[in-house]
């Protein structure tokens, strides 16, 4: 599956997740400061299947 780690998440955890995913960061992929909704939009475009994040506003967010 692919993953993508929100900004806010120990790099680290990449490292983890490798070995069974696809994980990459926000930052991997030049996104860092994208505003949420452009986020979701960016991650669905892209084909990941998962967004491991600790903002608890992101289920707030109007995309798509």
């Amino acid at each position: 599956m692919k993953l993508l780690l929100d900004e806010q998440l120990p790099r680290r955890l990449v490292h983890r997740l490798v070995p069974l995913h696809d994980a990459l960061t926000v930052a991997d992929m030049a996104w860092v400061g994208k505003k949420n909704g452009e986020l979701l939009n960016l991650l669905v475009e892209h084909g990941f299947g998962a967004f491991l994040t600790a903002d608890k506003r992101m289920r707030h967010e109007n995309w798509l």
